[in-house]
C-alpha cells in the first residue's frame, strides 16, 4: 500500500481548516470508511496527512475503518482496520507517524519534535516561539483549532516564510512593507490593530492571482 507524501502548508491553513475538514470527513464516510469523524480535533497542522490518507482510502472503499486517531508524544498514532481480515493496517499507521514527526502540529509547515519546554510536540521554529510567547493554556488552542482561534503575527510570518530566503528577510517585509490597498499600513500595522485574517486573505490572493 502505497502513499504519496503530501506537500507542506505554506503557512496558516488559508483555505480554511474547517471546511478542509468537515469536506473530508464527509468524503470518506461517504466513501464508507469507517470512523472518519474522528479525524475532528486533532492538530490543525496535520490536515494535510488526512487529506493524502482519505484520498489514498478512497481507491477501496468500503474496506477500511478507522478505530481511533491521537497524538501521542508529538507524532499522530492512527489505528486503521482492515475489515476484510479485522487486522490493524499496521504500515498506513506507521506512514502517518513517520509524516507526522516532521510536519508543525500547529502550522502544517516542516517540523521536529521538540521538547525543551516540557511538551514533547512537533514543532516549526515560529510555532516554538509562539508556545515561548503564549500562556500553556492558550498554545494549545492554536494546535487545535477552534472557530474563533485569533490570528496574529506567527500566523502571517509562517505563511510568508516560503517567499523569502531567511525568516529575518520575512520580518522585515512584515515590519516595513506597505500592502497596496490598505491605507500605506505594514502587515505588522495590520496585526497590530487586529486584522491579521486580512493580511492572511491578501496573501492568499496574491497566490491565487487575484490580487497584486
Amino acid at each position: 500500500m502505497s502513499l504519496t507524501c503530501p506537500p507542506y502548508e505554506s503557512g496558516r491553513l488559508e483555505f480554511g481548516y474547517h471546511v478542509r475538514i468537515e469536506t473530508l470527513v464527509w468524503a470518506m464516510t461517504a466513501a464508507g470508511i469507517g470512523g472518519a469523524e474522528r479525524l475532528r480535533n486533532t492538530p490543525a497542522g496535520w490536515l494535510g496527512i488526512f487529506e493524502a490518507l482519505g484520498a489514498h482510502l478512497a481507491q477501496y472503499p468500503s474496506n477500511y475503518s478507522i478505530s481511533e486517531v491521537r497524538e501521542e508524544f508529538g507524532a499522530l498514532y492512527l489505528e486503521l482496520i482492515d475489515k476484510s481480515s479485522g487486522r490493524r493496517a499496521t504500515e498506513v499507521g506507521q506512514w502517518c507517524a513517520d509524516q507526522s514527526i516532521k510536519r508543525c502540529m500547529v502550522f502544517g509547515t516542516r517540523g521536529r519534535i521538540r521538547s525543551e519546554l516540557g511538551w514533547v510536540m512537533t514543532l516549526s521554529d515560529a510555532a516554538l516561539d509562539l508556545l515561548i510567547e503564549t500562556p500553556n493554556e492558550h498554545f494549545l488552542s492554536y494546535v487545535y483549532l477552534g472557530p474563533d482561534r485569533p490570528m496574529g503575527k506567527d500566523d502571517v510570518i509562517e505563511m510568508v516564510v516560503p517567499r523569502f530566503e531567511t525568516r529575518a528577510e520575512a520580518y522585515e517585509w512584515y515590519r516595513s512593507e506597505p500592502l497596496p490597498g490598505f491605507d500605506g499600513l505594514t502587515a505588522m500595522q495590520l496585526v497590530e490593530e487586529g486584522k491579521a485574517r486580512q493580511v492572511i486573505d491578501y496573501i492568499s490572493a496574491v497566490d491565487a492571482g487575484t490580487s497584486s
